[in-house]
């Protein structure tokens, strides 16, 4: 037999074979390793990208569609190149929780352990960063490219989580995995032909042996679908961990003009959903005092059973799910038009907007468990003619409601939203008696709002106000609401920034709507829920009449081309009372207090031991590895082998908020680009901050576990 060495094989023989060669050696390495991506690429045909070579040996990527070049002369010392350069300049996301001092009232527990890990991770950057004190004190620590202000001398050669969007030829993913331990890594690529290039030349068997031998976890999205891209991705950071993805490294291999978006979704996810819209521990404790509360207060909470009262005919009205974004001054005539066609639910404060207007809702709706909720609704309008308008009004709060608001209303039913710790509490205690937990009912009101109409059994439901986001930042909610009447910090806190700004498609394909803060993910989890929805109930009809950002899931529907009839039969009001008593159907006996007040005695004695269970584990540690294996204790361990049996498993909700902020901010002290004796001597400075905050809940749960929020905090107006 011939070797090639005999052959006189040209350069391109040469390479035809090494690729043959390589792709069969990287599809059994995937066969054996990531049986999907296997199955994928063993007959995969190319369409756009191809991989090309000539004479010389030289190999390139192609776009058919576009009949260009991808690289230069040298694609693979262009790529390695790029590596370099990225190593002296990394993209990094840490979770830095710097501030200046301010605890806040309303958190003092939480976010006093957060501010004492916020001066470890400042201590950490003053004695790495070739920076002066005064520079760094000028630094915009909300700013989440803040790091780049800081320069640093190394690149990490362990890395816990790194995103890397497409994986090109894939030389650089090579080198790098060779010469850096990633724990996790990500890579999304948004088309086929590029990462079948990457089977066909680099060594993707050496990489994914590696994996295999030191227990690493690749993950491989891939999909034409940037939305899917994106989806199976947060799917992934959530069943891996939310804290591992803070202090993740960005690395871009490939970037072609339609993976913008890609990029921004992406980094909008590490910015805002990962991390925000989650309780904590004061948030659990408040969940649990004001619950208790409304079941004390006889609040009636929705039940499963009476099939036959629920049932109504309610499926054929049609429902306003009415936010407060600033487009539904546009569409006030339009309510008021249809006011008595179709049932109104007006969600936090678009109440104002409503009232302001002589507009009144059947329904309104509210989340949060602060006592601003009180304080707003209070301070929409001092007058006896406000009071008598609620009467007529069905509030319908989550469970975690501050009780004051429950007193402003005659008519009030509770939820108990599925994973709040006081609403696991009332599970426990009356799971017997048949009440339902509720899900899709978070982040913010317009959630609520849309849950409501669908478990209540409208199928007909509109969007009004639930822009998402401004066109102007000046003109970020109804003039016509609360907002205008704050004072000037409270205007100022609530105006949006500039910075960290979106831009989405707007509902009805004109131009873009800005969003930032909270409002993106805001959008992200309402399109979830709208979706949820729908693919459970394919009878339900969802419009969005909001000329704000386009939610996906929603049909845009003008206002102008609304045209819906009130069906005959029963009234509206008579057609919510019977609806309201069929699904609210459960209204807490003295004795179910007192199983309550008992529950909660016995949860003192667990709680004080989950607290010492943590501790006991806490020690100083001499390394990266063997922080890490505390991080995995309190991550995983905690739940997995803490002796609680599941009567008292709902305890867990007390922790995992502020463990989630806190590993975090520890994985972002661990992986920073800075020397590793002072990352450990930094994490260990952490670790006491862990056993004060352990030690302070179980002070403060003893002591206030029933203690409601109090309206004082909140001073808007």
């Amino acid at each position: 037999m011939t070797n090639i060495e005999e052959a006189s094989l040209s350069k391109a023989d040469l390479i035809a074979a090494f690729i043959e060669k390589r792709l069969a050696d990287n599809l059994a390495a995937f066969k054996q390793y990531i049986p999907e991506i296997y199955d994928v690429f063993n007959e995969y045909q190319e369409e756009r990208f191809f991989v090309i070579y000539g004479n010389d040996g030289g190999v390139n990527l192609v776009d058919r569609e576009k009949n260009q070049l991808l690289y230069g002369d040298n694609p693979a010392q262009e790529i390695l190149d790029n590596y370099e350069a990225y190593k002296k300049n990394s993209i990094h996301r840490p979770y830095l929780c710097i501030s200046d001092g301010v605890t806040g009232k309303t958190n003092p527990v939480h976010n006093g352990f957060m501010f004492q890990l916020g001066q470890v991770q400042r201590k950490l950057l003053e004695a790495s960063a070739k920076s002066t004190l005064e520079g760094l004190r000028q630094i915009d620590w909300s700013d989440p490219d803040r790091l780049e202000t800081i320069q640093t001398s190394t690149f990490p050669t362990r890395i816990n989580s790194m995103i890397w969007f497409s994986v090109g030829l894939g030389f650089d993913l090579e080198a790098m995995y060779e010469e850096v331990t990633i724990r996790r890594l990500y890579i999304l690529e948004p088309d086929k032909d590029i990462f079948y290039a990457s089977l066909q030349l680099m060594d993707w068997a050496k990489v994914l042996e590696k994996m295999d031998r030191e227990n690493l976890s690749i993950y491989i999205g891939i999909s034409d679908q940037l939305d899917d891209v994106v989806d199976d991705f947060s799917n992934a950071v959530f069943a891996g961990g939310r804290h591992n993805i803070a202090g993740s490294y960005l690395y871009s291999a490939f970037f072609l003009d339609e993976y913008t978006k890609l990029f921004e979704s992406v980094k909008n996810k590490i910015d805002f959903k990962i991390f925000a819209g989650y309780g904590f521990y004061d948030d659990a404790r408040l969940s649990l005092a004001h619950t208790v509360g409304n079941f004390k207060n006889k609040v009636p909470c929705i039940s499963l059973g009476n099939a036959e009262e629920k049932e109504q005919g309610q499926a054929a009205w049609s429902v306003f799910v009415i936010g407060n974004g600033p487009s539904i001054d546009d569409d006030i005539e339009v309510i008021r038009a249809n006011q008595h066609k179709a049932f109104i639910i007006s969600c936090g404060t678009s109440l104002s907007t409503l009232f302001n207007n002589g507009i009144k809702p059947d329904i309104h709706v509210e989340l949060e468990r602060t006592a601003d909720v009180t304080t707003f609704l209070k301070n929409t309008s001092r007058s006896q003619e406000f009071q008598e308008y609620l009467d007529d009004v069905l509030f319908i709060g989550m469970s975690q409601v501050h009780p004051g608001s429950y007193e402003m209303f005659k008519k009030k039913g509770q939820m108990p939203k599925d994973t709040e710790a006081g609403s696991l509490l009332a599970y426990k205690v009356a799971g017997d008696k048949r009440i339902a937990l509720v899900g899709r009912a978070a982040p913010s009101c317009v959630h609520v709002g849309v849950t409501t109409a669908v478990v209540l059994g409208f199928r007909n439901i509109f969007f009004f106000g639930t822009d998402m986001g401004y066109l102007n930042r000046e003109y970020h909610h109804s003039k016509s609401s609360l907002y205008e009447n704050m004072n000037d910090e409270s205007k100022e806190f609530y105006t949006p920034k500039a910075h960290g700004e979106v831009e989405f498609e707007a509902n009805f394909g004109e131009g873009v709507v800005f969003s930032s803060g909270f409002l993106p993910m805001f959008k992200s989890e309402l399109e979830n829920t709208v979706k949820g929805w729908r693919s459970n109930l394919p009878a339900l009809n969802i419009y969005n009449c909001s000329n704000g950002a386009r939610i996906d899931g929603a049909d845009p529907l003008l206002s102008g081309d609304l045209h819906i009839d009130a069906p005959s039969g029963k009234e509206k009001a008579e057609l919510l009372d019977k609806v309201f008593q069929g699904f609210f159907a459960y209204e807490s006996s003295d004795d179910d207090v007192e199983v309550f007040s008992s529950a909660l005695n016995d949860a003192f004695d667990v709680v004080d031991g989950m607290c010492d269970w943590l501790v006991e584990r806490i020690e100083p540690v001499s390394s990266i590895e063997e922080a890490e294996n505390i991080v995995t204790m309190m991550a995983y361990a905690f739940h997995k082998d803490m002796p609680l049996d599941d009567e008292n498993s709902w305890l867990f909700t007390l922790f995992d908020g502020t463990l989630l902020y806190g590993l975090s901010a520890v994985n972002s002290i661990l992986y920073l680009p800075f020397k590793e004796e002072l990352k450990v001597k930094a994490f260990n400075e952490a670790m006491d901050e862990f056993v004060e905050f352990f030690n302070t809940l179980k002070q403060d749960f003893r002591s206030r576990a029933l203690v409601y929020d109090n309206e004082e905090n909140y001073n808007y107006f």
